[in-house]
């Protein structure tokens, strides 16, 4: 038998076989010897069987995202595993929110997401977990840091695609996020909402971001993505978002406002 081929097969049956102690420096080890590519599907099937591998290349993605070789790897793989990957993707999310690359794990669920649309067997499942996991991430959103709690709201509009019955729970739990005036909250919690599509309550976004946001981004987002909103809407205190806008003293977004057809 070929050395290297000798070689790849003991490392594949050393994960099969280990544990969370050794998982991390064979990865490492077949990594540098055998690249990114030959050994993914090899070990996105392992982890589909072995959780705490699955873990440890969660931690990877996380911690190392784009920077290195088995950052890149454990990324990849971690995708390959399918919708069965999601709860341990908020396991990781919520065991360390601070981590400064924690939009790989956005990232990854969001590729599980979209591949779950032509894989047949994923198509199966991801009803079932978006169904069971939305309440969970729900509850991860108070008293999380401000990055983390915009990527949140935007993962849960993700997942209503397959859980439609909580697509208005879902946007009730998150339209509030856009009163925060980080940029980076807003910006997401707007993408979250338009993955929901639900025309009201866009709608209902463009008061809030007219009224608090400080950078125009978030309105400017929200008005190209949403053709049917009206700008000369009023909510219930009855005013329009040119009327925040004007009160805010923020000229970039009445300017903006009014060239979506705002009126006095």
């Amino acid at each position: 038998m070929n050395e290297n081929l000798e070689n790849y097969s003991e490392l594949i049956d050393r994960l099969k076989s280990g544990d969370r102690s050794t998982f991390r420096n064979d990865l490492g080890i077949l990594v540098q010897k055998f690249g990114s590519h030959r050994p993914l599907e090899d070990v996105a099937k392992l982890s589909f069987e072995n959780k705490e591998l699955l873990r440890v290349l969660l931690e990877l993605t996380k911690e190392n995202g784009q920077g290195n070789k088995l950052g890149v790897f454990a990324f990849h793989t971690s995708r390959q595993v399918g919708p069965i990957a999601i709860p341990y993707i908020r396991e990781e999310w919520k065991r360390d929110e601070g981590a400064p690359l924690l939009h790989y794990l956005h990232l990854c669920l969001m590729d599980i997401i979209g591949a779950s649309t032509i894989e047949e067997e994923w198509q199966h499942w991801m009803p079932i977990i978006a169904e069971q996991e939305i309440p969970l991430w729900i509850a991860m959103l108070p008293g999380k840091e401000t990055k983390s709690r915009g990527l949140i709201a935007w993962s849960l509009g993700l997942l209503t695609k397959y859980a439609p019955a909580q697509a208005e729970q879902v946007g009730r739990s998150i339209i509030d996020l856009l009163e925060d005036t980080d940029y980076w909250v807003q910006i997401y919690t707007v993408r979250g909402l338009h993955s929901i599509g639900d025309k009201t309550m866009l709608q209902d976004a463009l008061f809030p971001l007219a009224r608090v946001a400080h950078d125009p981004g978030p309105l400017e987002l929200l008005l190209s993505l949403s053709e049917n909103i009206d700008v000369n809407a009023r909510d219930s205190r009855g005013k329009t978002a040119l009327m925040y806008a004007e009160e805010s003293g923020n000229k970039k977004k009445a300017e903006m406002l009014e060239q979506a057809g705002a009126m006095e």
